[in-house]
């Protein structure tokens, strides 16, 4: 599948795929979100979650958590950048029932500030935002217990 995202403030849209759709995992199993991207210059990406009746909210970014907030909300998730592959997975190695959401893998591009340093653009997930987003459901696996 291929999705179209506009960066703030530029005509043109590029492309993120997460060809994954939905995904069933038991609580406590490890879980992949694929994102792969096609975009020629210097992306920020992000990945996005969305409960029901819900906006999307901010999961994590590529640079590392700064501190313990940014840490929290991203509950153990991970995603490293990886240039050669235009990749950015998601991964969790063990799963819970709040993480069943819908994730949404975003990018936007950089600006640069006056100092020449670069900037991320606004998180508004409205303007980064994938059409068609992979679903994660996560259930728990009934123990049964036999007695003689």
């Amino acid at each position: 599948r291929t999705h179209k995202i506009i960066p703030v403030a530029k005509i043109y849209a590029n492309s993120v795929m997460q060809p994954n759709g939905t995904i069933s995992v038991h609580e406590g199993k490890p879980v992949l979100l694929h994102c792969t991207y096609d975009y020629s210059g210097s992306p920020i990406l992000f990945w996005y979650e969305q409960y029901p009746d819900e906006a999307p909210r901010l999961l994590l970014t590529q640079y590392k958590a700064l501190d313990e907030a940014e840490k929290r909300r991203r509950r153990s998730f991970s995603a490293k950048l990886e240039k050669n592959s235009k990749s950015f997975h998601l991964e969790k190695n063990s799963t819970e029932m709040s993480d069943s959401a819908v994730y949404h893998c975003a990018l936007s591009d950089t600006v640069s500030k006056v100092s020449g340093g670069a900037v991320q653009k606004p998180t508004d997930c409205q303007a980064q935002r994938t059409e068609i987003p992979e679903t994660l459901g996560v259930s728990r696996i009934q123990s049964v217990i036999s007695l003689p």
